[in-house]
């Protein structure tokens, strides 16, 4: 009867804890996974999301929106090479390939969050609600990492 109580018990948190929810969320024939973003050191600075997403179809997809509770405004952008020196702009759209995987990480494309409500903490989980052109809005759960971490959560598998 214990031993039962005590399985009984471990199910229940690990069903409510979020972290350690799934880490791919399927959509159509996509696959999003690894959804991070690092902790924040202040409200008022930008944040970003990072994450994966493969197209297990023939056809282009494309993500085409995102947005978050956690922050007044979230964007679609993509660092770039310009005579030199690497530049931030936003995108209106993020071409997923067919048959392939599309990483959102830093120096690349990302999620912007501006005017955070809160301060994302290490260990934090937020939901991201993502727009694809076919395949229509999924919410993913982001990961918070370290202040200075370049990959993704402990869970993840894409480094």
């Amino acid at each position: 009867m214990i031993k039962k109580i005590i399985i009984f018990v471990a199910l229940f948190f690990f069903i409510q804890n979020p972290t350690y929810a799934t880490d791919v969320v399927k959509v159509d024939n996509l696959a999003i996974s690894s959804a991070w973003s690092r902790a924040s050191t202040g409200i008022e600075r930008p944040s970003a999301i990072y994450l994966s997403i493969t197209n297990n179809s023939s056809s282009y997809e494309r993500l085409t929106a995102a947005h978050t509770d956690t922050a007044k405004r979230a964007e679609l952008h993509r660092h770039s090479m310009d005579n030199g020196v690497m530049r931030m702009r936003q995108v209106d759209t993020v071409e997923i390939p067919p048959s392939s995987t599309t990483m959102l990480r830093p120096c690349g494309f990302h999620i912007m969050l501006f005017n955070l409500k809160s301060l994302l903490r290490a260990g934090d989980v937020f939901p991201v609600s993502l727009t694809f052109e076919k395949a229509g809005k999924r919410i993913v759960m982001v990961h918070v990492a370290g202040v200075g971490s370049n990959k993704t959560h402990k869970k993840s598998t894409n480094n």
